[in-house]
C-alpha cells in the first residue's frame, strides 16, 4: 500500500515537490534515472502514481488506484495498452523494475 502522507520519493528518499491547486494534488520527484509522480485529490486520497525510468526502456507506467488499472504507454506516444493490475511496491525499486520489463516483454 501507497502510503499518502509521504514526504520524501520512495525510490531514491529525496523530498518530494508539491503543486497543485483545488482540486488536484501532485507529488514529484525527477531526477536523471526516474520521474516518480503521485496525484491526490483534495482530501489526499491518492489518485494515481506514474513512474518514468530510464530502466524502463522508453515506457511510462500509470496505476489508477480508483479503477484499479495499469496502462503502459510509449514516451514517444506510439503505443499504449493495459496491464494486468497489481499494487506496486516502490521501496523494492529493482524487483518492480524486473516485473514491469517482463509485463511489457509478454504483452
Amino acid at each position: 500500500m501507497i502510503k499518502t502522507h509521504i514526504l520524501t520519493c520512495p525510490i531514491c528518499d529525496k523530498t518530494l515537490r508539491r503543486e497543485g491547486g483545488f482540486y488536484e494534488i501532485k507529488k514529484t520527484c525527477s531526477n536523471k534515472h526516474h520521474v516518480f509522480v503521485m496525484n491526490f485529490n483534495d482530501w489526499d486520497t491518492l489518485l494515481s502514481v506514474s513512474l518514468m525510468a530510464k530502466a524502463l526502456r522508453g515506457n511510462k507506467f500509470i496505476w489508477d488506484f480508483q479503477q484499479k488499472t495499469l496502462r503502459v504507454e510509449r514516451i514517444d506516444g506510439k503505443s499504449s495498452h493495459e496491464l494486468p493490475w497489481f499494487e506496486p511496491d516502490f521501496y523494492l525499486y529493482e524487483k518492480l523494475i524486473q516485473k514491469l520489463n517482463v509485463y511489457v516483454t509478454f504483452s
